[in-house]
């Protein structure tokens, strides 16, 4: 079968379009990687490489001012004979 000529002009386009949706999927995936972790209203989760302190520390980013730590929840796992500890940190407002 020979080429049309609608077939170049066909090619770029698809190739924009798979081009950025991969751009998006990559942007997404970069997102999600890089951010230390999850909060909630009451709490957050985030993980560290350096420490148990350093992942609390980064739990505690979306903390409000002026509350309190009510509870805190560490695991620590080796991935690729290194450890990384995830911790839960749990919050409530202060007492008075």
């Amino acid at each position: 079968m020979v080429p049309s000529a609608a077939t170049p002009t066909r090619l770029p386009a698809a190739t924009t379009l798979l081009t950025a949706a991969t751009a998006a999927a990559a942007a997404t995936a970069a997102a999600v990687l890089l951010l230390p972790g999850e909060a909630r209203a009451d709490g957050g989760t985030a993980a560290s490489l350096v420490s148990r302190e350093n992942a609390i520390q980064n739990a505690t980013l979306w903390m409000p001012p002026g509350a309190r730590i009510t509870s805190t929840d560490c695991t620590e796992m080796l991935i690729d004979s290194s450890p990384r500890y995830v911790c839960t940190v749990e919050w409530g407002p202060a007492e008075q």
